[in-house]
């Protein structure tokens, strides 16, 4: 990796998320689109195309995977070196080439941006007793930040929007919907909505869809959109319960990607002519042939290349 580069910044103003480093600020990915989080692993998984200003390990540091079939090698933040995530540099199963390239960024080690506040994502919380899933219930549960009622598990999952921040659910558990005399008009026009509770702590968790008149969007009737805010998460794993999303107290100013990078700290590990950075300018076959250090087949290209397109999120 060079020294005394410039790095890349995203545009505050521009209505998207960004994704930020907790440690330095600098900035990962700003995804146009919904992201591929996979929160039992507390894992974002985004095309290499939108990501920047990240430095991967030389080929000899790649590791399998305990699938055992997915080589992974480690990203480290280009401004502190802190380790930030993966990168999916290889795949063994012919059903999983298009994962090559993905990246796969660790949430509790990010801050996010919406474009009107700074959160921290996926903070471990002091172990408690974990909550006893319903039937069939497929880790990770949510949880209600306040008393720990389940309200959801990922079975139930739609999709999450780090925006506004809500995570949408098509059904739910233990939570007192408003009654009639107090539904709201959404400001659509078509959409009827009533605040939700937590039958445990009686606190407000955010909305559910009770009423669509536009025959399009019939099958929202019923959908819960909870604040992320106000939710933790349990994976299944061991006693640990974590935030889903903390706001943070707003700072004086935005935090900015330094300029001077003469203050960084030395890696903890050696550096190697064979380390890339990220910078988003470079194609996930190019990336391969960087690592491989041998030019890839024709066949291998095309699945490469189909690993940039749009991410959906997964249920």
């Amino acid at each position: 990796m060079a020294d005394n580069v410039d790095l890349e910044r995203f545009d505050y103003d521009s209505g998207l998320p960004i994704f930020i480093c907790a440690n330095c600020y600098t900035h990962f990915a700003s995804p146009p689109g919904d992201c591929t989080t996979n929160l039992f692993k507390r894992t974002i998984l985004l095309p290499e195309i939108q990501c920047r200003n990240l430095v991967i390990r030389p080929p000899g540091h790649q590791f399998l995977h305990c699938n055992g079939t997915t080589w992974h090698a480690r990203l480290y933040c280009r401004q502190c070196y802190s380790e930030m995530g993966y990168q999916i540099v290889r795949e063994d199963n012919p059903n999983r080439t298009d994962q090559v390239g993905m990246i796969g960024l660790y949430m509790s080690m990010m801050l996010l941006w919406n474009g009107h506040d700074l959160f921290a994502l996926a903070q471990c919380l002091p172990k408690e007793p974990p909550p006893l899933p319903h039937q069939n219930a497929e880790p990770p549960l949510y949880l209600c930040r306040d008393c720990n009622t389940q309200f959801a598990s990922n079975n139930e999952l739609s999709k999450i929007d780090f925006k506004v921040p809500r995570i949408f659910f098509e059904s739910s558990m233990n939570l007192v919907v408003d009654p009639l005399g107090r539904h709201i008009p959404h400001m659509n026009g078509t959409t009827w909505v009533a605040i939700v509770r937590c039958s445990g702590c009686n606190k407000i968790r955010g909305m559910s869809i009770v009423r669509e008149d536009n025959p399009d969007d019939v099958e929202r009737e019923g959908f819960v959109g909870l604040d992320m805010t106000l939710l933790n998460i349990w994976n299944g794993s061991g006693r640990e319960v974590f935030s889903l999303m903390r706001r943070l107290p707003m700072l004086k100013d935005l935090p900015q990607v330094p300029s001077d990078s003469s203050t960084t700290s030395t890696p903890s590990y050696t550096s190697s002519s064979s380390e890339m950075p990220l910078t988003g300018s470079s194609s996930s076959v190019e990336m391969q042939e960087s690592l491989t250090g041998s030019p890839i087949s024709a066949e291998m290209q095309l699945s490469l290349n189909g690993s940039s397109s749009s991410v959906n999120m997964q249920q």
